[in-house]
């Protein structure tokens, strides 16, 4: 976004900033689902683990 930003001030043709601004806002949007999807299995794969190793000390 900040990158976007910078360039959209420093002249980037309308045309183009609108077709990069939907591009960077979907990318953003995608990566949050994506995150928000793969977090708990992630984190329960995680804990398994420390739990493994905690009880093989």
């Amino acid at each position: 976004m900040y990158y976007l930003t910078y360039a959209i001030e420093h002249g980037l043709p309308d045309d183009l900033a609108r077709r990069l601004t939907g591009l960077v806002l979907s990318l953003v949007a995608v990566s949050i689902v994506v995150h928000g999807i793969s977090v708990t299995p992630l984190m329960n794969r995680y804990e398994a683990l420390v739990r493994r190793r905690v009880a093989g000390e």
